[in-house]
C-alpha cells in the first residue's frame, strides 16, 4: 500500500512542480523515442495510462503498464530515458503467492466437503438400512419372500423378521422359534430363493 502511495505521490509531484495539469495521450500522439521506450517496457501488456506534463521545459510522460497484481508505473523523459520505475515485483509476488495458496486452501476446501458430503450419504444410507432393518410382522413382508418364509417355519413360529437393504437388493431375515424352544434363523431375497450368508 506504501509503495502504491509513493508511486501515486511521484506522478502528484511531477504534475504539480509544473504547474500544469497532466493531459492523457495516446500511444499513437507520442514522440517515436517514447513510444519504442513504452513498447518496450510494456512487452506484451496493455497500456493502462499514459500522461504528458511539462516541468521547466521539459517534456514528463508518466505510464502505467498493466500486469497482475499492481500495476508497474513510469516515467520517461521526452528522449525515451527512464526516468523512473516501478514495478511493484516484490508486492505482485506475495500476490501471486497469497493466490496460490488461497486456491490451495480453496481445494482443500472443496476436498473436505466433498469427503464430508460422502460420509453424510453413508450416514444416511445406514440409517436408511437400520429403518429398513427395524422388525416386521409377517404381514409386512412382500408376498413371495413371506411364502417362502411360511414354507421354511414349517409349523415353528416366526419371530425377529427384518429387512436388510444390500446392493443385490432387500433380504428378510427371520427367526424360527420351535415349540422346544430351539430357534434357527432363515434369510430370502425379494424372490423368495434361500440366502445362505446374509449380512
Amino acid at each position: 500500500m506504501r509503495m502504491h502511495i509513493l508511486a501515486v505521490s511521484l506522478f502528484g509531484l511531477i504534475a504539480r512542480l509544473t504547474g500544469a495539469e497532466p493531459v492523457d495521450q495516446s500511444l499513437l500522439d507520442l514522440p517515436g523515442v517514447v513510444k519504442v521506450a513504452i513498447q518496450h517496457e510494456a512487452a506484451g501488456h496493455s497500456i493502462a495510462a499514459i500522461e504528458h506534463s511539462v516541468s521547466d521545459g521539459h517534456s514528463f510522460y508518466q505510464v502505467r503498464i498493466v500486469q497482475d497484481g499492481l500495476d508497474k508505473r513510469m516515467v520517461l523523459a521526452s528522449d525515451g530515458t527512464v526516468v523512473e520505475m516501478r514495478d511493484f515485483a516484490a508486492v505482485n509476488h506475495a500476490i501471486a503467492s497469497g493466490t496460490e495458496a488461497s486456491k490451495q486452501a480453496w481445494d482443500k476446501t472443496k476436498e473436505v466437503a466433498t469427503n464430508s458430503w460422502q460420509a453424510t450419504k453413508e450416514t444416511v444410507r445406514k440409517a436408511v438400512d437400520a429403518f429398513r432393518s427395524d422388525e416386521l410382522t409377517l404381514n409386512q413382508v412382500p408376498p413371495v419372500p413371506r411364502m417362502a418364509l411360511e414354507r421354511s417355519a414349517d409349523g415353528d413360529r416366526i419371530t425377529d423378521i427384518h429387512a436388510v437393504s444390500e446392493a443385490h437388493g432387500v433380504i428378510y431375515r427371520a427367526t424360527f422359534r420351535a415349540a422346544d424352544g430351539r430357534t434357527r434363523t432363515v434369510s430370502v431375497a425379494e424372490d423368495g430363493t434361500p440366502v445362505t450368508n446374509p449380512p
